[in-house]
């Protein structure tokens, strides 16, 4: 598939997922548009209704095992859209209004998945038109690529500065909510033992899950972030994570018997 090909199935798309303002493809999609693209345009409304169920219901279970990262994320949707349609794309946002008086774009929060994650999933499988145009620039022999990434030699090099951006960006993230909190997160001391962070990316992150030791971790912790000398007597670490990352500790069941509640 060509680029132009890829473009122009975003642009047959774009309205009814109400991104109408994007010019391409975004890098993220919550799971029931997702499912949504899975449809051909010229399939009756049964058919097309019955593989959005299916799908939905397959990412999702990908979704509770851990074998696909919803994450939270923003998503540029139109100010006009519907109630719901934020009710469709399982939108929460305390406190706003939504109408059809104003007419331009905005960016909320949303659990999306991103498509380089996909891409990984389904790699070598047709997922019909318009989710192989979307991963198209993603499936590349067989490794995750983002289209504005670096290129690199070697699937080695690549797979080491995918795990250190994933890193960095948790590392931010930590700080960030740190600070939120009225807790204050030092990178040049950092709070526990290096195998309490390690815990937590394999939480948060899927690729790290068959990392075996700190010393793995230690590649990509490099001009980041450290742990002093006498680290091994600082107190665990694994409370404040809980606290600042409630997610990474839900288990698949318990996110399973949330959506049903919910």
């Amino acid at each position: 598939m060509n680029d132009i090909e890829r473009r122009l199935r975003w642009h047959e798309v774009r309205n009814d997922l109400y991104m109408e303002n994007l010019a391409d493809w975004p890098a993220a999609l919550p799971a029931p548009s997702i499912a949504w693209l899975r449809r051909l345009p010229d399939e009756n409304k049964g058919k097309s209704q019955k593989k959005y169920r299916d799908f939905y219901s397959f990412l999702m279970h990908e979704i509770n095992t851990g074998r696909l990262l919803e994450r939270g994320g923003p998503v540029e949707v139109n100010k006009t859209t519907r109630e719901s349609v934020f009710r469709d794309l399982s939108i929460a946002r305390d406190g706003a209004e939504v109408g059809e008086s104003a007419g331009h774009s905005e960016t909320i929060e949303v659990r999306t998945v991103r498509a380089d994650d996909l891409a990984a999933l389904f790699q070598g499988v047709c997922l019909e038109m318009y989710l192989d145009a979307w991963l198209a620039p993603y499936r590349q022999q067989g490794e995750k690529n983002r289209p504005d990434a670096a290129k690199k030699t070697g699937k080695q090099k690549d797979e080491s500065t995918s795990q250190a951006a994933l890193v960095a960006d948790v590392l931010t993230l930590l700080k960030a909510r740190a600070e939120a909190a009225g807790d204050a997160i030092d990178l040049e001391n950092m709070p526990g033992q290096k195998a309490h962070f390690l815990d937590l990316m394999q939480k948060l992150e899927p690729s790290f899950k068959n990392m075996t030791s700190v010393q793995s971790l230690d590649r990509y912790l490099k001009g980041k972030c450290k742990w002093s000398l006498q680290a091994r007597f600082n107190p665990d670490a694994t409370p404040l994570y809980k606290k600042l990352f409630p997610e990474a500790w839900i288990t698949p069941r318990a996110v399973s018997e949330n959506r049903k509640k919910a």
